[in-house]
């Protein structure tokens, strides 16, 4: 592990499965590994566009040529670019690494594919690069996800046990002990499906990319009675210890057996009670919640889920980090930690074995950083 004696500068960046967007964080780091502390200096999105069009293709498994798949490659790759770039000139000091994850086209442990070309990046920055931060993890008979629980201590760890959820493309949640706990007692897994489901169902019912802040869920209230049956088809999914979910567990032929119900706003409000009540159940019941992710706007999750915890103690964001910015802060810390030479995946998490005989990620080292 390096010593670093002044403040660091790492960018992470995201395209979450759920593909509503590229979000770059910058984040300072003081000290270094798991000492380390982090903040969050800026955070900026931008819509994916054509480029998200022609993604969610591929992550749906379309048949593609090699070329039209490296162009898309290379394509996303220039989208980080043109977003980093007039990042690292709004910022205060030079930045010293980036972390990349690029878009996961598939995952299937042992296989996984987060796709980028980081051409387009090594011709604009200075800074070392990182991408593939999950591939050790696989590697060493790890799931390679959830990926965040280390970052998640560094960011959020408090007074009280917290659970972080993300409610992406598909649910995951980290616990964190109370900050005068260890790393050690972080745990976290993928829940089930979310978002992939929620904007599924608004493309089905309301021939709209999603049911945008959950209004029309929100305009009325579920079925109980089908809540069982989304819980079976979700729990079931996710049923084995240190399992991820990843391509084929997005569950999206649920949303047909939903037609029965008389309106979408009935069906929408019921899956995301069923959604809910899965995520619920997940969460140790004293646990206080931090929501994050683009799931989060959504006021039908978001009132089944205080509905289902009792009034739980529930807050989105936290930290100064807001709920888009999380995942991007998180590669950013992931990217310095790996830096540090500190094992960014926890066995309890990942189910990943045996000591670590490599440093985490596909690494691009500067000649002169910053």
């Amino acid at each position: 592990m390096e010593d670093h004696s002044a403040p660091r500068i790492a960018i992470g960046t995201m395209t979450g499965t759920s593909l509503d967007g590229l979000d770059v964080a910058a984040v300072e780091l003081d000290g270094a590994g798991l000492e380390s502390t982090a903040r969050l200096l800026e955070h900026r999105h931008v819509p994916l566009g054509a480029c998200g069009v022609r993604l969610r293709a591929l992550c749906e498994q379309a048949p593609h040529r090699a070329a039209d798949i490296a162009a898309l490659a290379h394509e996303l790759g220039t989208l980080h670019a043109e977003t980093i770039e007039p990042l690292i000139r709004a910022l205060p000091r030079p930045v010293d690494l980036v972390a990349v994850h690029g878009q996961t086209v598939f995952h299937a442990p042992p296989l996984s594919w987060a796709l980028i070309d980081p051409a387009p990046l090594l011709a604009v920055l200075d800074a070392h690069l990182v991408t593939d931060l999950r591939t050790l993890d696989l590697a060493r008979g790890g799931q390679g996800a959830p990926i965040t629980p280390l970052a998640d201590w560094i960011l959020f760890r408090g007074p009280r046990p917290r659970t972080i959820v993300n409610l992406g493309g598909f649910c995951n949640g980290t616990h964190l002990p109370e900050q005068t706990g260890t790393p050690d007692a972080i745990r976290g897994a993928d829940v089930c499906a979310c978002n992939h489901l929620l904007d599924a169902g608004a493309r089905r019912w309301l021939d709209r990319a999603f049911d945008e802040d959950g209004a029309v869920a929100l305009s009325t209230t579920p079925e109980e009675a089908w809540i069982p049956t989304i819980v079976e088809r979700l729990e079931v999914r996710s049923e084995s210890v240190n399992r991820s979910l990843g391509t084929g567990d997005e569950g999206v032929d649920l949303i047909a057996t939903l037609d029965a119900l008389p309106t979408a706003a009935k069906r929408l409000s019921t899956l995301a009670a069923g959604i809910a009540e899965v995520i619920a159940r997940a969460i140790p019941a004293t646990n206080e919640v931090l929501l994050f992710g683009g799931g989060a706007h959504h006021q039908g999750v978001r009132r089944e889920l205080a509905r289902r915890r009792g009034g739980a103690p529930t807050s989105l964001g936290a930290a100064g980090i807001g709920v888009e910015a999380r995942e991007a802060a998180a590669m950013g810390v992931l990217g310095a930690l790996a830096f540090d030479g500190v094992d960014i995946t926890l066995p309890a998490v990942t189910g990943r074995t045996g000591p670590a005989r490599h440093r985490s990620g596909r690494w691009h080292l500067a000649h002169t950083p910053g």
